[in-house]
């Protein structure tokens, strides 16, 4: 009875997990070296935080919350990207929080 009531739920987790993240490690992957911190705020607004290096690169975080449902409670992702000092993405992080 409690695998059945788990699996949906490991389940949800995995597809929202998979959907959610696909998408913007595909893009932070291509963009790396070429997109600039306006075309990254274009595409995907006002990021969390916000704070320069010592080297004068830029850190920005982007967290992003699911409801998965089923009692399962939240997940929640953040994306740490840096950009150089020509404001250039110059490398990217994601981290489970």
């Amino acid at each position: 009875m409690i695998l059945r009531i788990q699996t949906p739920i490991i389940l949800a987790w995995f597809t929202v997990l998979l959907i959610g993240c696909a998408p913007k490690d595909k893009y932070l992957n291509e963009a790396t070296g070429k997109a600039t911190q306006e075309e990254i705020m274009q595409k995907w607004g006002t990021p969390r935080d916000q704070r320069t290096l010592s080297t004068g690169e830029s850190v920005w975080v982007y967290r992003e919350l699911w409801n998965l449902g089923h009692g399962a409670g939240d997940e929640c992702h953040e994306y740490e990207v840096t950009f150089d000092m020509q404001k250039v993405l110059k490398r990217w992080r994601s981290i489970s929080c």
